[in-house]
């Protein structure tokens, strides 16, 4: 995920952006009339067959997967990552706000277990209208 990275090229090169681009421009910050601290990190990545999603902003790291594990993470307070306060109901919407931003334009994957019941109803069609393999044999 790139996403500033398009809209930034655009700006340098002087052409227009096209309309529903996702990300903001770094120009500002390129050319120092801004400092970035009010932007953040966001990254995907896969873990045993789930997807995950993760924020990283100056103080706080939440990442949340399909399969419903979450974490939270005061990075000022606790910088080696030792204490998840994602279910700590005192972050509870620290931890909520996090996964909303982090979710916006993210198209959650299946979990494992609805792609493993797709699979045994012969649902396993692709988005180009393939036919995917289930791992299975036979």
């Amino acid at each position: 995920m790139n996403m500033d990275i398009f809209p930034t090229l655009c700006d340098l090169c002087r052409l227009p952006k096209p309309e529903g681009l996702e990300g903001t421009t770094l120009l500002p910050v390129l050319m120092g009339a801004d400092n970035g601290k009010g932007r953040y990190a966001l990254s995907e990545n896969y873990r045993d067959g789930f997807a995950g999603r993760m924020i990283r902003t100056p103080r706080w790291k939440y990442f949340f997967y399909t399969s419903g594990e979450e974490y939270l993470y005061d990075m000022d307070a606790d910088p080696g990552e030792e204490t998840n306060l994602a279910r700590d109901p005192a972050h509870r919407a620290t931890a909520e706000e996090l996964k909303a931003r982090a979710s916006v334009g993210w198209i959650e994957e299946p979990t494992k277990q609805q792609k493993t019941a797709a699979g045994r109803r012969g649902n396993t069609q692709r988005r180009g209208g393939g036919k995917r393999k289930t791992g299975r044999e036979g």
